[in-house]
């Protein structure tokens, strides 16, 4: 049975119809929602990754693929997390690849899983270029708007290798300050909270600068993790 076969079968073995409701409530979508816990799922992603690794070298981008074409969501989770768990694939990843791993970007779950973990880190290794994310951030679709800036996360987020990078963050957070779609503006505050940890006096004297442009929302949940450290 091929890779991604085996992986399909093992998730839609481990189907929960509570949990499907509870995904298609909190994360609407138009993939098929199988229905499996996020517990369950990374279970999965850590067998699928260690069998990936044995897969000739040709078969492994098939069968990512094979998972993304499946049109299930906990199929796209499982695909981009075996890849993230790969440096040197991110290391070697294309613009060409990445918009092939741009798949299932309608719902903020999806969006929220591959910029951080795949996309994010394929940036900072220097697969991907400052221009890829400016042009994510020129799309008309809110989605990949929002993809820009969450790649930035992985530049901040020590658990993804981040070690701090304020001038690429804040760069791409200055092009989207008066994008007011709310997939984006909680994408920005996002970005800047996390950025927080780095750099403060980056953060702050960019909420100066940036007052009369900045959401209400953004303004608000930033500050409060300047002087609190947390988000609420």
């Amino acid at each position: 049975m091929p890779w991604s076969d085996q992986i399909l079968f093992a998730l839609r073995d481990c189907v929960t119809e509570s949990r499907r409701a509870l995904t298609l409530q909190h994360a609407p979508t138009q993939l098929e929602v199988i229905g499996v816990t996020m517990p369950e799922v990374n279970a999965i992603t850590r067998e699928a990754a260690a069998a990936w690794r044995q897969l000739p070298g040709n078969e492994r981008w098939k069968g990512l693929l094979a998972l993304l074409q499946s049109g299930a969501l906990e199929a796209h989770l499982v695909a981009w997390d075996v890849l993230a768990k790969d440096r040197k694939a991110l290391a070697t990843l294309t613009p060409a690849a990445a918009r092939q791993l741009m798949s299932g970007l309608d719902n903020w779950v999806t969006v929220d899983t591959l910029g951080p973990r795949v996309l994010g880190v394929a940036w900072r290794l220097g697969a991907l270029d400052d221009g890829f994310v400016s042009g994510l951030q020129q799309a008309e679709n809110p989605f990949e708007r929002r993809l820009a800036l969450t790649m930035t996360i992985a530049l901040n987020l020590k658990s993804r290798g981040g070690r701090g990078d304020a001038r690429r963050t804040l760069e791409v957070v200055e092009r989207a300050v008066d994008d007011r779609h709310d997939l984006v503006v909680k994408a920005v505050s996002w970005a800047l909270r996390q950025l927080v940890d780095w750099d403060r006096d980056a953060v702050t004297a960019f909420l100066e600068e940036n007052e009369d442009r900045l959401a209400a929302r953004v303004r608000r949940e930033v500050q409060r993790k300047l002087e609190t450290g947390k988000k609420n």
